[in-house]
């Protein structure tokens, strides 16, 4: 059985679908401020959504619906749309992988970057953990085929699917895959990469599900300081490592560790989104 984690529910796909523009977290935050920064996000995202799409268009109209340009264009959009919850994120994502393969062929690396995205949003869409696994496996070895074993992007998958079978399948070994992964990842990123500090993150909530609390405790609680240092006040990263640390402490009994959490992270997202909320606010009455 997968293992039940938040970091598995909360963490984006490191392939490059979802690596920003994120909705604002608003865990913490209730009322008015939390209605008008959520509104200010969802406006955002929809003239974003607007102007790539009247992009598409054009491409699509004055180069074609195959050339790479356009598909680089509806790359992003289906990126948008995928940030959205869009049901046409995966659609998009299945014509523009046909075609790459149908243009640029099955194993050119933007191609092999597209599949990477639609197994994205499969993963996203509910498939399977079996179909899943299987998808990412073909982009590893893809990746490792034609990018080569240390190429950044052949890391960063590799590290992702270390990452989903140890989520879908937490044991022993599994753990042993994604320690070596995190390693490797380390050595070409460093330590404060975000995607680094997402698979250390599982790491520990794969600790926790195989029975290694304290070990659990021990990795989450390095990883919360790390993105507490190395991340943006009020990033979803270190909310979501937070969250996961309040449980391995409430599974070891140690409940006041859990509240002293949970209260921080509270203070942390009040003060983000009432600055957030500050800015919109000013930029609304003092427009440019």
């Amino acid at each position: 059985m997968a293992a039940t984690v938040s970091i598995a529910r909360d963490r984006r796909p490191s392939s490059g679908l979802a690596s920003s523009h994120r909705t604002p977290n608003t865990r913490f935050v209730h009322g008015r401020k939390r209605k008008e920064v959520l509104e200010h996000a969802a406006a955002a995202m929809a003239r974003d959504i607007a102007e790539l799409e009247r992009d598409l268009t054009e491409h699509e109209r004055d180069r074609g619906p195959d050339d790479p340009a356009t598909m680089a264009v509806r790359d992003r959009l289906a990126d948008l749309y995928f940030k959205s919850s869009r049901a046409e994120t995966v659609t998009l994502l299945e014509r523009n992988l046909a075609a790459a393969e149908r243009v640029l062929g099955p194993d050119h690396p933007d191609t092999i970057r597209y599949r990477s995205h639609l197994n994205a949003a499969y993963s996203e869409a509910g498939r399977t953990a079996d179909d899943a696994l299987a998808a990412s496996e073909r982009v590893v070895a893809d990746s490792e085929r034609v990018l080569g074993p240390d190429h950044l992007d052949t890391v960063k998958r590799r590290t992702d699917l270390a990452i989903k079978q140890a989520l879908t399948r937490p044991n022993e070994e599994g753990s042993a895959m994604l320690e070596r992964a995190i390693e490797n990842q380390e050595r070409v990123f460093g330590p404060a990469d975000k995607n680094t500090l997402t698979a250390r993150a599982a790491l520990g909530s794969v600790y926790r599900e195989t029975g290694r609390v304290a070990d659990s405790i021990d990795l989450l609680e390095q990883v919360f300081a790390d993105c507490e240092r190395e991340l943006q006040r009020g990033d979803w990263l270190t909310n979501t490592v937070g969250v996961d640390l309040m449980h391995s402490y409430s599974v070891a009994g140690r409940g006041r560790e859990a509240k002293a959490i949970s209260r921080r992270l509270k203070a942390t997202h009040r003060d983000y989104i009432a600055t957030r909320w500050a800015e919109q606010r000013s930029a609304h009455e003092h427009p440019r």
